[in-house]
């Protein structure tokens, strides 16, 4: 009888010896080549392909970044590290996730793990790729890029716009003038300057012709979003402008971090965009629902922490506006797909 406890303890370790030696590592770059990409070894793209089981590495080349992920059921967080520092996640349920850099996610940092069931072949090929297959699945088409281009400078807007809202708030607070108009057109003239810089002859005609009216877009939800974040009674801003000046200064702090953060929230809907758009082209997996989500989420519990908001700040009311506004955005944007 010890005998044969003694072998099936033997069975046992071998078979749990052999199911961790087939568990594989698989390593993604984090910034090569000074670029604000994360670049897995195998694929040479964003996406990285595991089993259940695996382990993905993150191994920072460059800069300062991030791996992160905070939806169930597959989470992480590296937290913000700078070079050189690596980060390992071992993935156990089969799914989709994609992921940010938090800091460079406006810029579009943003990678996917695929986790299939155990046991999967989760190696692309040994073979060398011919030309023609590696333009069709990594280089993007002229026309994508400048409209990705162009969605990442529109966002780049929200920072500058949402300054002007909270000097705007702090003045109105202070009951001293304040020409909000005049900032808001100086951002609005940088992006008209970073704007004219997209090639007329690789952009699409539908898009340079609507610049202008796109950059509008931003501001106008962004406007909407500072109504919505200074929404106690008082004297209004003026203007475009919906809202209040704040009576006191917990609505004043509040107000401020709200707004801070709807333009995140844009940054980061505008970056699951344009991986959406890039993975579409290039026939990669990309759950852009679940990219939005994780946003969203993002975005709601910040706010939950500011402390002592009026009653009357929805936000999730407001975090709906905003992802409508992004989604007719870049349904204008990528206006040649």
């Amino acid at each position: 009888m010890q005998r044969r406890s003694g072998a099936l303890l033997l069975v046992v370790a071998v078979l749990q010896l052999t199911a961790r030696a087939s568990a594989v590592t698989k390593t993604v770059l984090v910034g090569p080549d000074n670029t604000l990409t994360f670049r897995d070894m195998e694929s040479g793209d964003s996406t990285t392909t595991v089993a259940a089981g695996d382990t993905v590495r993150w191994q920072w080349v460059s800069g300062t970044h991030s791996t992160t992920r905070l939806d169930a059921p597959e989470t992480w967080d590296s937290r913000v590290q700078s070079t050189p520092f690596s980060f390992s996640q071992q993935f156990m349920v089969p799914g989709t996730f994609p992921y940010i850099c938090t800091v460079h996610v406006s810029f579009g940092m943003t990678g996917t793990v695929v986790v299939q069931p155990a046991g999967a072949s989760t190696t692309t090929s040994t073979l060398t790729p011919t030309t023609t297959t590696t333009t069709t699945t990594t280089t993007l088409p002229p026309a994508l890029r400048c409209e990705d281009t162009a969605m990442r400078k529109l966002a780049g807007l929200s920072g500058p716009i949402v300054k002007c809202h909270a000097r705007a708030a702090r003045r109105g607070f202070k009951q001293e003038p304040f020409d909000e108009e005049a900032c808001e057109a100086r951002a609005k003239a940088q992006f008209d300057r970073a704007a004219r810089k997209l090639p007329a002859a690789t952009c699409p005609a539908c898009l340079l012709g609507a610049r202008a009216a796109l950059r509008d877009q931003v501001e106008s939800l962004l406007d909407a979003a500072t109504g919505a974040a200074f929404c106690a009674a008082g004297a209004p801003f003026g203007g475009d402008d919906a809202g209040s000046a704040p009576a006191d200064q917990p609505s004043l702090k509040c107000g401020i971090k709200v707004t801070r953060n709807a333009a995140s929230l844009v940054e980061a809907l505008v970056a699951c965009r344009i991986q959406a758009a890039d993975s579409a082209f290039r026939m990669a997996p990309f759950d852009a629902e679940a990219c939005a989500g994780a946003a969203e989420t993002r975005f709601v519990m910040a706010v939950g922490r500011i402390k002592r908001c009026p009653a009357c700040l929805d936000s999730a009311l407001l975090r709906d506006a905003v992802k409508a506004a992004v989604d007719r955005l870049a349904a204008d944007a990528y206006c040649a797909q």
